[in-house]
């Protein structure tokens, strides 16, 4: 599910490129997303083999991901965008929706742990709080593809670019991987 850190679909070649790495890990979420539903909806898909992949991805990439977008791609959006494109309100919107994410994935791991060691089984204060998560971020990357991502393409500089995909690079250490510093 990971590449160097970066989330990479199969076949799919996201290069050096920022944006296509976050849209790359956006369709990733959109599968554990519908893993997470699977979980909470299918009685025969809840095996703690599945729940650990989840568990997996939302400890090692989740935040990193919002990372990249609060500290690096969303602060040029606020310099580079035109007026009539209401960048700020739309930021944050998602800014709001990463704090409420970011304050529920501890939750969502600990569900998962506990169901992964079979320690417990999911109640239905999990079941509710795993599907609240599923569609609010369904929401939120629906905003982000559709809104967010298009906006960056067009106004976004090369500069910008490599500074944002530096950022990623550095935020998961590979940064000295590529220079030659590897330790």
């Amino acid at each position: 599910m990971t590449s160097g850190g970066f989330l990479v679909r199969k076949g799919h070649d996201a290069s050096r490129d920022p944006i296509e790495l976050i849209h790359s890990e956006h369709l990733m979420m959109r599968e554990v997303l519908d893993a997470i539903d699977r979980l909470v909806l299918e009685p025969s898909g809840r095996s703690p083999e599945a729940a650990l992949e989840l568990y997996g991805f939302l400890r090692d990439e989740y935040l990193a991901h919002h990372l990249d977008e609060d500290e690096a791609l969303f602060p040029l959006l606020r310099k580079r965008a035109e007026p009539e494109d209401r960048i700020d309100e739309i930021l944050d919107r998602l800014e709001a929706d990463h704090e409420t994410g970011n304050g529920l994935i501890d939750k969502i791991l600990g569900i998962l742990k506990a169901f992964i060691k079979n320690e417990a089984s999911l109640r239905d204060e999990d079941f509710e709080t795993l599907r609240f998560f599923a569609a609010s971020e369904r929401r939120h990357l629906i905003v982000e593809n559709a809104i967010i991502l298009p906006i960056a393409r067009a106004c976004l500089t090369k500069a910008d670019l490599d500074g944002i995909y530096n950022r990623m690079l550095a935020r998961r250490g590979l940064d000295r991987v590529t220079s030659g510093k590897a330790t």
